[in-house]
């Protein structure tokens, strides 16, 4: 059998994937996993504790690998994936892309 690489797997394919590995999240505990609507103000130590027990959540998750490479190609702007923030889900996706370039050089 043939692996595509991430990148030509449609975010669509790689989702069902996550749903099929069966997550450890919960729809009750959406609230942990993203952040507050634009209306709502969250403070940083809110912040850090909501991540902090999303990311424990993460931690024993079955479908961590599928949630990443999830996350990685749809690139999220806020919330907490595969136990890794936003931000971190975006840095991991350019250092990826960079290394996929120098490797190709």
């Amino acid at each position: 059998m043939r692996i595509k690489p991430l990148n030509q797997v449609p975010p669509a394919e790689l989702r069902t994937a996550m749903l099929a590995a069966g997550p450890a999240c919960r729809l009750d505990q959406a609230h942990l996993f993203t952040a507050p609507d634009a209306f709502e103000v969250e403070e940083e130590n809110a912040r850090r504790r909501r991540e902090r027990r999303a990311k424990k959540i993460c931690a024993t998750c079955p479908a961590i690998a599928e949630c990443l490479a999830y996350a990685l190609a749809i690139r999220p702007s806020d919330g907490v994936w595969a136990g890794k923030t936003a931000t971190a889900v975006r840095a991991l996706s350019l250092q990826l892309v960079s290394d996929d370039k120098q490797e190709a050089a």
